[in-house]
């Protein structure tokens, strides 16, 4: 399921939450309450729309649950 317009993946090893348009307000609110909710900092990289995430404390799993709850 998950939400229209953000894509969990690895990249580089780094479990990342792709954007697809940082435009897109419904987009953002849910990619803020997705860090929230996984309590875990995250690293921001505008130019590629893509949040990246500590995999020792953070898995794309558990990025993938979090995003099907918010859907």
């Amino acid at each position: 399921m998950g939400i229209e317009g953000i894509e969990v993946t690895s990249v580089g090893g780094l479990p990342t939450v792709v954007v697809d348009d940082w435009q897109d307000e419904t987009v953002m609110q849910a990619l803020e309450t997705l860090v929230a909710m996984v309590g875990a900092d995250a690293v921001v990289d505008g130019d590629h729309r893509t949040v990246a995430f500590d995999p020792e404390r953070i898995t794309e799993a558990t990025l993938r649950n979090a995003l099907d709850d918010l859907s």
